[in-house]
């Protein structure tokens, strides 16, 4: 359990949770941390000013490659990455509040409590999803009660409060969102 910290000045993730690997088989060998009640902030609180700009991500809680876990009563904030995408349009450089990647089993927010939820405000994505590897059931992610405030709408650059990227060859094309809350929201399915 990973729980009331006050997590600034990091390199990429201000918590990362990384899976062993991304098979079913080895779904027992991954994490299973609870991140609770935790303030994680980013540098870049100006996202007009020079953001970070590197490949890769700039997150406050990463959780990725199989890896599973709960996640409730954080506040995010201030992860932006202005390295956006190559020319082929594949995303190099993120920042978001919550990021996602090929995840197995995870639970952001609550199903049954409001106050459960956590706060992503003024990052580049609130919460964004990657799914690469079509075997990952999107099913069996969890994101409800939770509350999305001012993130992205930076300029003309179409940042979201959500993004969710799917190429996975046969993961499913939607995700299911319930009872979140949301403030000057952008979301994009790609």
């Amino acid at each position: 359990t990973i729980k009331y910290c006050t997590i600034t000045n990091y390199q990429s993730a201000g918590i990362a949770v990384i899976g062993k690997n991304t098979t079913a088989g080895a779904a027992t060998q991954n994490p299973i941390p609870n991140i609770f009640d935790n303030s994680i902030r980013g540098s870049d609180s100006n996202p007009s000013a020079v953001a970070r700009s590197n490949d890769g991500w700039y997150t406050g809680i990463l959780v990725s490659y199989g890896g599973r876990g709960t996640i409730r009563r954080n506040v995010l904030s201030d992860h932006y990455n202005s390295a956006g995408t190559n020319a082929a349009g594949s995303v190099i450089g993120v920042g978001a509040g919550i990021y996602l990647i090929d995840v197995r089993t995870i639970t952001v927010g609550s199903t049954s409590t409001k106050t459960d939820g956590n706060v992503s405000a003024n990052n580049e994505y609130g919460l964004m999803v990657n799914v690469t590897n079509g075997a990952i059931p999107v099913t069996s992610l969890t994101i409800q009660r939770n509350n999305f405030v001012y993130n992205g709408n930076v300029g003309d650059d179409k940042r979201q409060d959500v993004r969710y990227v799917n190429s996975g060859t046969a993961a499913s094309s939607s995700l299911n969102m319930n009872n979140n809350a949301f403030v000057l929201i952008f979301v994009n399915f790609y």
